[in-house]
């Protein structure tokens, strides 16, 4: 009989635990390579949702590994890697599939400026050092916002929003520079109770506006977030 010592049982747990988080940050890849086929089959609606599943799916690796203990160098590439597909080649496509592809070269190089800046933004993230902010508009925000406008299309045209090319292209450019800019946005991995509490009362507040008004609440979240998150930091 083969006897197995304490420390390779430990050690045997922290790998099963290690997988658990990779496995949502699989899906996060996933679902970005689903968007991607969703575009090439011309189904842009469900390309944003897919998008959107790869966000809640990179909120969900995160906090399971660290609530597992889990974290690690390999889960923090692999997880880079998942989001260079999901939110910088597919929200890319995506606009320009949907806005970009009758402005020939002035649509893909600011689709690749946009591209670029996200992959610059996912670098920068994997040599920093942990803080309690984000330096720069993180790349999933950017891909959400943007799969957010594609799904609120029919309410952005009632009320009488109608998206020119110079807004699409000047919007692809200011989520570009936004990614790589030294702007401060608030990390919500480690809340104070003063903080839960200010986040609690501004989600209150933008929901009572949203139902007030009619407004898309998630759309207005995300756009509350690049407008005044570098002004406050919680």
């Amino acid at each position: 009989m083969k006897f197995i010592s304490i420390g390779t049982l430990k050690k045997m747990g922290r790998q099963k635990k290690f997988v658990i988080p990779c496995l949502f940050t699989l899906l996060n890849a996933c679902f970005g390579f689903f968007a991607l086929i969703k575009i090439v089959e011309y189904d842009f609606m469900g390309a944003a949702y897919c998008i959107i599943g790869a966000v809640v799916m990179d909120i969900l690796d995160g906090r399971v590994a660290r609530a597992l203990h889990s974290t690690s160098a390999i889960g923090m590439e692999l997880d880079s890697l998942a989001d260079a597909v999901s939110f910088c080649v597919a929200p890319a496509l995506l606009l320009y599939s949907l806005y970009c592809a009758d402005m020939q070269m002035i649509g893909a190089l600011a689709l690749s400026f946009y591209m670029c800046a996200g992959l610059s933004r996912l670098a920068r993230f994997n040599v920093s050092e942990p803080k309690f902010f984000f330096t720069g508009l993180p790349t999933p925000v950017a891909a959400f916002f943007i799969a957010q406008c594609v799904c609120q299309e029919s309410w952005l045209l009632y009320v009488g929003y109608m998206p020119s090319h110079s807004i699409i292209v000047g919007l692809i450019i200011a989520l570009g520079v936004l990614m790589v800019s030294p702007v401060r946005y608030p990390s919500f991995k480690k809340l104070t109770y003063v903080s839960l509490c200010s986040l609690l009362c501004g989600f209150s507040f933008l929901l009572m506006i949203s139902w007030w008004y009619q407004l898309p609440f998630f759309l207005l979240c995300c756009l509350f977030y690049i407008v005044c998150g570098g002004i406050i930091v919680f």
